[in-house]
């Protein structure tokens, strides 16, 4: 079921990015995914949770400012979001997802 999860992702970014600025595009896909990672927690992974800013069960303990989770968020953030998956949307404006499916297959 993956691959047809993202072959309709593909398909899907390439009309709306024809139509929406790339910062817009990446602002509105990673909301939507944050509201279904919270909600699949919440309703369907029977794991302890709760709305706090806690390390390791409160659904915002990302944003507690620790050293050691610094650097790999920093890391995430700008690598993996900036130059994979913007990287990915920018390149549909150019070529068909095909061409674009071939390339995050060979990563």
């Amino acid at each position: 079921f993956s691959s047809f999860g993202i072959a309709a992702y593909l398909m899907i970014a390439q009309r709306l990015r024809s139509k929406l600025d790339a910062f817009v595009f990446m602002f509105l896909l990673f909301v939507a995914v944050s509201i279904y990672i919270c909600l699949y927690i919440v309703l369907f992974s029977g794991e302890q949770w709760e709305l706090s800013m806690h390390p390791h069960i409160g659904l915002i303990g990302w944003m507690q400012p620790t050293m050691d989770r610094l650097p790999l968020e920093l890391y995430l953030a700008i690598i993996c979001n900036i130059a994979g998956t913007t990287g990915y949307v920018i390149a549909l404006k150019y070529f068909d997802p095909v061409v674009v499916s071939m390339v995050m297959l060979s990563e």
